[in-house]
């Protein structure tokens, strides 16, 4: 009897870092599948909608009206907050620029 997948294992592992990091305070399941599909298949927003749909057998309706969403709720610069926050707290901090 098999009593866990390897994809649920590799699932908790990415929501536990997920939450570690702060960016649970994003409350939106897709954007975290979304940002899990891509974690596992380097690929782009839209090509890791095949990711998700051979994962778990789900993905969003509409691709384009999420990924606008994503837009209009900042999440870019919200888990760019939640990583200097994290980063912030666990030690000193060097920033390099490169141009």
């Amino acid at each position: 009897m098999v009593d866990r997948t390897a994809s649920e294992v590799l699932w908790r592992m990415l929501i536990n870092a997920w939450r570690q990091l702060g960016f649970d305070q994003i409350d939106d399941e897709v954007f975290t599948s979304f940002v899990a599909a891509r974690i596992v298949q380097p690929t782009s927003k839209l090509d890791s909608v095949p990711v998700l749909v051979s994962w778990d057998g789900s993905a969003p309706e509409h691709p384009y009206n999420y990924l606008r969403r994503c837009v209009q709720r900042d999440y870019r610069g919200r888990v760019a907050t939640a990583s200097w926050r994290h980063a912030a707290a666990t030690g000193p901090l060097a920033l390099v620029m490169l141009t």
